[in-house]
């Protein structure tokens, strides 16, 4: 099993080094690019599109003067007319131009496969059309953006840069030979980024083959005993909670991730359920976790309506709960301090939080978004010392026999 895992590590830092480009376009009437006859951008398989939206200061522009647009996938014909598309085609909104910490942003990736309902599919050699209309008639009518995925490694367009007036966040991707300065210096830095949410997929591949080492301890022993259920049913209502943010917030990578790691966690919680002595005690805990999702839900869902204060306080609810989830086995500590023992800490485990908090606060630092960054944090310093209190008392528990001695 300790070759499994380090099979799964080796595979997850790897990922870092394949991980897909990100081209950022910024989305408003400052951006010279779209002044073009034809705005083109040329990506490769498994990239990353992100739109930037128009984004103000509080005070600097009047509220009905700032821009916000809708914007559509649309075949060539429409692109070509600018032509008032169906519903249906309707891919983004950028309706908050006063967000707090940053530009609202949209991804789109360019992958040849989707299992989620909300992504596209998208093959080489062909081209991909955007066109966008104001909301409130202000900002101009018609900004069209045209994708061409590529068969070939260099991206003729890969640095971000922005547009003239320095009032909104502008520009877009570029050719080197034509470099614009940035209107808003504090969106993104000019070089094109690491995709870190390319490597979930991998990053999810190892938690489910880390934490196979409980499930076969408990199908071993035919008991759940010294396994702890508590970070099982936590962990499943954290990844409901941003499950429900990813959508609201319209991140395939968010809610891809979630749905996996939401359906592994129920699947652990099934097979403690069968193995463990305590069902009362468990199934109460259950119950109590599905009232309190159950009453977030109707919260957030009836009593809050839709847009930037029902994004912001869901994603500081699940700020909070990540945060707790991650200090919880703190409280583990002084009596593993106490007795010298690593048993009652999974190595597996530790491993996985590991991976998984640093990849996702290294997401939330790309994106801006600060609900995503800072409660994974602890989770990279929790695990630190976790692995420091298995190297300092492994080497103790070696050492004691795994067997009781009985004297004759």
């Amino acid at each position: 099993m300790e070759l499994v895992w380090l099979v799964c590590v080796a595979l997850s830092i790897g990922a870092w080094f394949v991980s897909a480009e990100r081209h950022s376009v910024f989305w408003n009437s400052t951006n010279p690019k779209f002044l073009r006859d034809e705005y083109t951008v040329e990506v490769r398989i498994n990239d990353y599109l992100d739109i930037v939206c128009p984004h103000y200061q509080r005070g600097e522009v009047l509220s009905q003067e700032a821009e916000r647009y809708v914007l559509y996938m649309v075949e060539r014909e429409d692109y070509e007319a600018c032509s008032s598309p169906a519903f249906d085609q309707l891919r983004w909104e950028c309706a908050r131009p006063f967000a707090p910490h940053a530009p609202e942003k949209f991804s789109e990736k360019f992958q040849r496969f989707t299992p989620f309902t909300l992504g596209k599919e998208f093959r080489e050699g062909e081209s991909y059309y955007y066109i966008s209309k104001p909301l409130h008639h202000h900002g101009q009518e018609c900004m069209r953006l045209k994708v061409d995925v590529s068969k070939s490694k260099a991206s003729k367009e890969t640095n971000v840069h922005g547009g003239s007036d320095g009032r909104t966040g502008g520009g877009g991707v570029h050719v080197p030979s034509n470099k614009l300065p940035a209107d808003d210096p504090s969106v993104n830095s000019p070089e094109v980024q690491k995709s870190v949410g390319s490597s979930s997929g991998v990053q999810l591949a190892s938690i489910s083959s880390l934490l196979t080492t409980d499930l076969k301890k408990m199908r071993v022993t035919q008991s759940a005993d010294n396994i702890q259920f508590l970070p099982f049913l936590t962990t499943c209502l954290n990844n409901l909670g941003w499950l429900y943010y990813g959508v609201l917030k319209k991140d395939g990578t968010l809610v891809l991730v979630n749905v996996i790691g939401a359906t592994l966690q129920s699947l652990y919680i099934m097979a403690y359920c069968h193995y463990t002595k305590s069902r009362r005690r468990v199934s109460a805990q259950t119950l109590t976790a599905g009232a309190l999702l159950c009453g977030a839900w109707v919260y957030f869902s009836v009593f809050l309506t839709q847009g930037e204060r029902q994004l912001a306080q869901l994603g500081l609810t699940c700020s909070v709960f990540t945060v707790s989830m991650y200090l919880s086995p703190l409280t583990d500590l002084v009596e593993i301090v106490r007795s010298r023992s690593v048993e009652r800490l999974s190595f597996p485990l530790t491993v996985a939080t590991f991976l998984t908090s640093t990849s996702w606060t290294l997401y939330g630092l790309q994106l801006q978004d600060y609900y995503i960054m800072v409660p994974n944090t602890p989770g990279i310093i929790t695990s630190l010392i976790r692995f420091f209190l298995f190297w300092r008392f492994s080497s103790i528990n070696q050492s004691m026999p795994a067997y009781k001695l009985v004297q004759i």
